[in-house]
């Protein structure tokens, strides 16, 4: 970045001059951001924007969404059964892959050696 220095403002608000000493003025940072900093940014919005929509979602209710999506797609693609049957299954998928990605990492992350939490249910005699 480039660095400019900034005279100091004085409590009568007039300036003091660039011969009253180092003292009185202070340097400002003065360009563009750093990409790092640019993508970051842009990594926290594209989060804040997926929770928030996830959030809306679950307080309308996943259920209802879905229904209205198939509702959805049964009126928008009335004459084509086929694209309407593509459609469907993405919907399916896209509401079935949050579950089937957590399974995944479940059973990786889950010790394979330990005896279960509790033990089974008995039968009684």
């Amino acid at each position: 970045g480039v660095r400019a220095a900034v005279p100091h403002v004085v409590a009568g608000g007039m300036e003091r001059g660039e011969g009253e000493g180092e003292a009185n003025r202070r340097e400002v940072r003065v360009g563009r951001a750093m990409p790092a900093d640019l993508i970051l940014k842009l990594v926290a919005l594209s989060v804040a924007k997926k929770v928030s929509v996830f959030l809306i979602a679950r307080t309308y209710g996943f259920s209802r969404l879905y229904r209205r999506m198939m509702r959805a797609n049964r009126f928008v693609f009335a004459s084509s059964p086929t694209t309407r049957h593509k459609v469907s299954a993405a919907v399916q998928y896209s509401f079935r892959l949050p579950r089937f990605i957590a399974e995944r990492f479940r059973s990786c992350a889950a010790p394979t050696s330990s005896p279960p939490s509790r033990p089974p249910p008995t039968q009684p005699p």
